[in-house]
């Protein structure tokens, strides 16, 4: 780039020299703005992949012992290093639904199998799938499965489901 004293110029100069300029800014701001969009294609690319990571890792140490245990997303969010509002974040576009919902869901599939394959008593089986009472269980089951605990077992053994 040529340095240029604006002194010397005459007013028409100048003013040519300034539109140049401002082209060439322009078409470099352009450039800058076109890959903007590639760019955040590129960081939501990005992120989705961490977030399926990190997806995966809280999907396994629920299933390991999570959902059995009172866990918390707080907890979850304290033991992978990431903040609460990431956890919300992923589990509302990953699943659908809350951490504490998708834990009540793992309980009630880990449920499900128990009634369909043993004859344990609903007490054992809510204290199995980490809940403290079995009314809540029950109401728990029940919301999510549209039938009690009892009602699907009996559904199950009868292969009515």
């Amino acid at each position: 780039m040529v340095s240029i004293n604006p002194i010397d110029l005459s007013m028409s100069e100048l003013k040519t020299h300034i539109k140049a300029f401002q082209i060439e800014n322009i078409s470099v701001i352009s450039e800058k703005e076109s890959a903007r969009p590639f760019l955040q294609k590129r960081a939501k690319a990005k992120r989705d992949e961490d977030d399926k990571v990190l997806i995966s890792q809280i999907d396994s140490w629920i299933k390991d012992f999570g959902y059995a245990e009172n866990i918390t997303v707080t907890e979850a969010a304290e033991k992978f290093g990431v903040t609460l509002y990431r956890i919300k974040r992923v589990f509302e576009e990953h699943y659908g639904m809350h951490f504490k919902e998708y834990k009540n869901h793992l309980r009630n599939e880990r449920a499900k199998v128990l009634l369909e394959t043993t004859t344990m008593s609903l007490a054992d089986i809510s204290r199995e799938v980490g809940y403290n009472d079995t009314s809540n269980f029950r109401k728990e089951f029940e919301n999510e499965i549209k039938l009690s605990p009892k009602e699907y077992r009996i559904k199950a053994k009868t292969n009515s489901l």
